[in-house]
């Protein structure tokens, strides 16, 4: 076989290789929220530290954003109500000339699904969970679908989504249901 045909059948082998049925669930799961998120079907509490990036000393401009983002449920014997569990949370920092960004999302279960992290010093992730497992990370353009390399990173994440996801529900026992005011 010539390099260019060895070269050929190797590309299109990746490029026809089947996602896992978890993974285009999670998928599917992502597009939904954002399509519910796009036509107005969310409430999104934001929490702004620093929100004016006043610079700290020896640190420079410093700022954090959450964003928990609660869907509204459908149902015909309870009409429309506002789900207590986040959706999504999205939480984004500042500080001097770097920003980190990391963007969970969870079942309607509650449990974290998919997790998306830009780190400046490490690069872009993805990690794919199903049932408390890591089944897929992709760094960069890479897809990993052995992620025992990546078992650290994800318990990392796994643990933050954990705090950010349990600081969501105290902030809804202590500020109550998030009411929703009519325009």
């Amino acid at each position: 076989m010539t390099p260019t045909l060895l070269l050929t059948v190797a590309w299109m082998a990746v490029a026809h290789a089947v996602d896992p049925p978890a993974v285009l669930e999670i998928r599917a799961h992502s597009q939904a929220v954002a399509k519910a998120i796009a036509a107005g079907n969310a409430v999104t509490l934001e929490v702004d530290y620093n929100a004016t990036r006043t610079p700290y000393p020896a640190v420079g401009n410093y700022g954090e954003t959450l964003r928990f983002v609660r869907l509204w449920r459908f149902s015909e014997d309870e009409g429309q109500e506002l789900d207590d569990r986040p959706a999504k949370i999205v939480h984004t920092s500042e500080t001097a000339a770097m920003a980190w960004r990391g963007e969970y999302l969870f079942g309607s279960d509650g449990a974290l699904r998919f997790a998306y992290v830009d780190d400046p010093r490490r690069g872009e992730f993805r990690f794919y969970f199903a049932q408390a497992e890591n089944i897929r990370v992709i760094a960069g353009e890479t897809v990993h679908d052995d992620t025992a390399a990546f078992s650290q990173a994800a318990g990392a994440v796994t643990s933050r989504a954990g705090e950010l996801y349990a600081l969501s529900a105290t902030l809804l026992e202590r500020h109550g249901k998030w009411e929703v005011f009519p325009d």
